[in-house]
């Protein structure tokens, strides 16, 4: 294996223990699989060479330990699990200015210093790490252990946005006619009893990555579902108890119910409304109070108006990539058709947490458009 390889790998090692509560677990995961670690430090090798082919004079530079570790390495994984993320050569440029450029400064400006140390000019640079991201998203996309996680995400982060924008451009109609004063503190109230579960287990406050984890997912995916799973008392309505506390503190809304505390004669949502002592019904409040007041993930039209052009970037720049790989568009639209068959949206509405629980790792279903990404 060339030392290059080596390195990177080491590298990207070094800088997944260090963002690993900033980044997805299938992220951490995947690179524990040596396959799949050895692969991605060759896709970041051939990226650094497309670099070094516009500004040879800093290719010791790119290639040594300190910037992979501190600079190409962390911005790599952040891509690797958000691929929608808006990497830009401008930001690997300042990276590579901290570390090596202003050292040399001496009094000169950071212009002055490239060329006259480093023999290339700020255009130079800009221009290399554009190259860089470019053979790096591209490889990415056609990886045998990457390309189906990087698909995934960024379409789960698509289909996040259209909704969010949906709910934000959706009328209101006369059925939606909430009191939002009373459907905030009915979220109170339906929340007291998880707020108020005991946060400590065994007497003992623990400190959990879980936490943060959770919080800065349903930051990245507001309308987004999560699914915790863990044993009786391994501590999830306590990490929950948590979580209500620490978004309520921020003014968040929080509707949370402890369901295993509801009676067992509840049947219906009105059972449920009445079960917690709510003054209007869980469903309309829930979706007023998600569609007019989102209260920490509130956006102005202009930045429904972004979230839109960053969706139409990705679909542009996925459906260039499959050109690339002679996937036709016949193909295109064929994958697109099937996204909610019967038999996908069947997939979805009969999932079981209980099922999914208690048969541990399940083989991965196959999209009925598989091939076309293959």
């Amino acid at each position: 294996m060339p030392v290059l390889v080596t390195l990177i790998e080491g590298a990207v090692g070094w800088a997944g223990g260090r963002v690993a509560d900033t980044v997805g677990g299938k992220l951490i995961a995947r690179l524990k699989e040596r396959g799949a670690k050895r692969e991605l430090a060759e896709i970041i090798e051939r990226a650094i060479g497309s670099a070094v082919e516009i500004a040879p004079s800093l290719a010791d530079d790119l290639r040594s330990g300190s910037f992979l570790q501190h600079v190409l390495a962390p911005m790599v994984l952040r891509f690797m699990c958000d691929p929608t993320s808006e990497l830009n050569e401008a930001a690997i440029a300042d990276g590579y200015i901290e570390t090596f450029v202003v050292p040399f400064l001496n009094g000169r400006s950071t212009d002055e210093t490239l060329v006259i140390v480093f023999r290339t000019e700020r255009e130079n640079l800009h221009r290399a790490f554009e190259k860089f991201l470019k053979r790096l998203r591209l490889e990415c996309y056609a990886s045998q252990h990457w390309k189906d996680q990087i698909r995934d995400l960024a379409l789960e982060d698509v289909r996040s946005s259209v909704f969010r924008i949906e709910k934000l451009i959706a009328p209101v109609s006369p059925s939606d006619a909430v009191d939002l004063d009373v459907a905030r503190r009915d979220a109170e109230t339906g929340s007291e009893a998880l707020k108020s579960w005991t946060k400590t287990i065994s007497g003992q406050h623990i400190e959990r990555p879980e936490l943060g984890q959770l919080i800065q997912r349903v930051r990245d995916h507001p309308f987004g579902s999560t699914l915790v799973i863990g044993e009786a008392g391994s501590g999830k309505s306590a990490l929950f108890a948590e979580l209500v506390s620490n978004f309520q503190s921020q003014g968040m809304v929080v509707f949370a119910i402890k369901a295993d505390l509801l009676p067992t004669s509840v049947r219906t949502l009105t059972d449920v409304s009445a079960a917690l002592g709510l003054r209007g019904q869980i469903l309309q409040e829930t979706e007023v109070l998600a569609r007019v007041a989102p209260v920490d993930f509130d956006s102005s039209p202009l930045e429904a108006a972004n979230a839109v052009f960053k969706i139409i970037a990705v679909v542009n720049e996925w459906q260039s990539h499959f050109l690339s790989v002679g996937v036709t568009e016949p193909d295109i639209t064929e994958i697109a058709a099937l996204v909610d068959t019967p038999d996908l949206l069947a997939q979805r509405q009969s999932f079981s947490a209980d099922a999914y629980a208690q048969a541990g790792k399940p083989r991965r279903k196959r999209s009925p458009g598989a091939k076309a990404f293959r």
